[in-house]
């Protein structure tokens, strides 16, 4: 049905060799309702979905699990919590250590993108609970971001698109200390000046990739132009926006032996690409490798016809691409 949003969830096991085909299967279809602009969080053996956009533009606020059964994805099922964020769509989610997940941003049931923070302890007895995290500064109001955890309770925040409907690409990292946590906006270091970085984007994918990195790959410019290059962020190489890594050291451990803004590393690279390159895409999914040395690209929206109705033609795409990473 033309126009619906799609409410099944499949699965496809990963062979141990890459280039042999993948197999999906459907694992459920109608629990939960269609929808789209939702977060779905993994860790452990356990997805977490959060919110979302139904059939009827409506902004929602549930929390579903889904718990994997002898190597097996099962079914969905509701998760009752003691209380909620209000509900919303195009925000972020990640896994934030220590068996919680954490969500930022998206936009609310009035229209209005959000600045908000908030962590679901899955721990919690009687009932988990999501518990909105206070911070001194926040990223600005955003949706079509991306959060990825980089390890203990860290998380960086890439990109989206602001309240005045402008794209962005900035860097955050987020580290959650018990019931707080605390927002920081990273910089490449002056040590790199004339360093690359990737143009504002909203709906790219981002990545969890080895030695700690994040592949951030597509998405839209403000025009809604949809891109294809491929960067990689290391956070490592990162320092506070506002200091000055020779003045004022800011030892953010996101890497043992690695100090911030060390100039053997680079904030942002910019990779070729060769093989059968994927056509320029937005709103897609991604997910690495266990080994971290490749990334699979699923689906997104694609350059197509051009419809009578839209400034831009637009279509929808269910291709499979396998990103291999040199070490």
């Amino acid at each position: 049905m033309p126009g619906r949003h799609l409410d099944d969830t499949w699965a496809a096991p990963i062979p141990i060799d890459v280039s042999k085909n993948v197999s999906w299967q459907k694992i459920s279809v109608g629990i939960p309702g269609g929808r789209f602009g939702q977060s779905c969080t993994v860790f452990e053996d356990t997805l977490v979905l959060f919110g979302g956009i139904n059939d009827n533009g409506i902004r929602q606020n549930d929390t579903w699990i889904n718990k994997e059964s002898n190597g097996n994805i099962s079914s969905w099922q509701p998760l009752e919590v003691a209380s909620s964020p209000c509900a919303r769509g195009a925000h972020a989610g990640s896994y934030a250590g220590n068996g919680k997940v954490a969500i930022f941003g998206g936009i609310g049931s009035d229209g209005i993108r959000l600045d908000d923070t908030w962590v679901l302890d899955l721990s919690q007895k009687p009932l988990p609970a999501w518990h909105k995290i206070n911070t001194t500064v926040s990223p600005p109001a955003r949706s079509g971001h991306t959060l990825n955890w980089i390890g203990e309770q860290r998380m960086i925040l890439f990109g989206g698109r602001g309240t005045r409907f402008e794209v962005l690409n900035d860097v955050w990292m987020l580290e959650i200390q018990g019931e707080s946590g605390e927002w920081v906006e990273l910089r490449a270091c002056e040590l790199h000046p004339k360093h690359e970085v990737p143009l504002p984007r909203a709906g790219h994918s981002a990545t969890l990739i080895f030695g700690g990195r994040v592949l951030i790959y597509g998405g839209e410019d403000a025009k809604r132009g949809r891109k294809g290059d491929v960067w990689v962020l290391d956070p490592s190489a990162g320092i506070p926006v506002g200091h000055n890594i020779s003045s004022d050291r800011i030892e953010l451990n996101l890497k043992k032996n690695v100090v911030p803004g060390n100039k053997d590393r680079k904030f942002w690279k910019k990779l070729k690409q060769w093989g059968q390159v994927p056509c320029r895409r937005s709103f897609h999914g991604a997910s690495s490798l266990p080994s971290g040395h490749g990334v699979l690209v699923f689906g997104g929206m694609i350059d197509g016809e051009l419809m009578p109705t839209s400034s831009a033609g637009l279509a929808f795409n269910s291709d499979l691409f396998l990103l291999q990473l040199a070490p």
